[in-house]
């Protein structure tokens, strides 16, 4: 009887190593089969995520034998799309909607300026004018996004209550001058705190290796944590309230875990 060997590739997010655990291998016994966990031989490359997958990636991991294909067989690479179903319109993708907010009797303009300056309190002015706009614009995007999931079905827009996600700059015109202001340029900054034991090494990778072949899982309320702690940090875009939500339930649920066990204990 033959023995084969499928190779599946997973697309993981951020999953942080040590740089000594790249290229190697993790070998592990999981339903009875033989399983190999192997590591790539570089971090992530932005440009290569967002290339179309390769049959194999071969050059990202470890070399090994070549195996030919069968004769008489051709390889197949098979790309998936969204297309209209019979007769209609042409669809598209939109990925982008630009809202313009229009401020009436604002108390400042162009002329307010002079070399590119102006006095703070224009400067005050002009930044409570572009946070009120851009309440504005939120709110209609956030409307639009909501009707439009619930009354044509387009469910992918999002979750309900979603934070909407701003991506560019600002502009700030005035239309009776026909002059730009000088409003400086959206600048976003995040910082990504890794925690020692966070990076896998060869310690740490065979300390799971138990875990994995005991067909085990974590207990949910530190599944609910991971989850509240991607959510408030690496979703996109990020979703404070959610996941503040989802970590007071994964607090109820190891409290009542834990007042369960406490039971049990003084029981026997």
């Amino acid at each position: 009887m033959p023995r084969l060997r499928a190779t599946i590739h997973y697309a993981v997010r951020r999953f942080i190593v040590e740089a000594g655990l790249l290229g190697s291998s993790l070998a592990l016994r999981v339903e009875n089969h033989d399983v190999t966990v192997i590591f790539p031989l570089a971090g992530r490359d932005d440009e290569t995520a967002k290339a179309s997958p390769g049959p194999a990636f071969n050059d990202r991991f470890p070399p090994r034998e070549e195996i030919p294909l069968i004769e008489g067989a051709r390889d197949l690479h098979v790309t998936t799309a969204t297309r209209a179903v019979g007769e209609g319109p042409k669809l598209e993708d939109v990925d982008i909607l630009r809202v313009e907010v229009f401020i009436d009797k604002a108390t400042f303009g162009a002329s307010d300026f002079t070399g590119g300056s102006a006095p703070q309190e224009i400067w005050r002015q002009l930044q409570g004018e572009v946070e009120r706009a851009g309440l504005v614009a939120d709110a209609a995007i956030d409307r639009l996004l909501a009707w439009t999931r619930v009354r044509h079905r387009q469910a992918w827009l999002g979750l309900y209550g979603e934070p909407v996600r701003r991506i560019g700059s600002d502009e700030v015109v005035d239309l009776d001058a026909t002059r730009r202001l000088p409003w400086p340029a959206q600048l976003v900054m995040a910082f990504n705190v890794v925690e020692r034991e966070t990076p896998l090494n060869a310690e740490r990778i065979n300390a799971l290796r138990e875990l994995v072949e005991a067909n085990s899982s974590p207990e949910l309320p530190e599944l609910l944590l991971a989850d509240a702690q991607f959510i408030a940090s690496s979703a996109e875009p990020p979703d404070p309230s959610r996941a503040l939500l989802i970590a007071a339930v994964a607090c109820e649920v190891k409290i009542k875990a834990f007042l369960r066990t406490s039971a049990t204990a003084e029981g026997s």
